[in-house]
């Protein structure tokens, strides 16, 4: 007799509508307010959240490892910046 084999599924990530991310403030994990989403871009793998500032604007990946938390009912959004991102938009 053999044992079946297991399956090992990751959850899903939920899906949100652009529409309900446009405008949610964009903070990091260490409460800096990086701006608002401003939009949702399609890009392959995953998308790209659009957050702007002022008149600056940055791209953050939407993964996991980035996007922490979605809190709709609050309209934010809280993110690790990967190794670098902040660098490449100070310049």
């Amino acid at each position: 007799m053999t044992e079946p084999d297991e399956v090992s599924e990751e959850p899903q990530a939920p899906v949100y509508q652009t529409s309900d991310l446009v405008l949610c403030e964009v903070y990091t994990t260490d409460g800096e307010l990086l701006g608002k989403v401003v939009d949702v871009l399609p890009a392959g793998g995953n998308d790209v959240f659009v957050v702007q500032k002022e008149k600056k604007e940055i791209l953050l990946p939407a993964r996991r490892a980035v996007i922490r938390k979605i809190d709709l009912e609050n309209h934010r959004i809280e993110v690790q910046l990967p190794l670098g991102l902040r660098a490449i938009y100070e310049m």
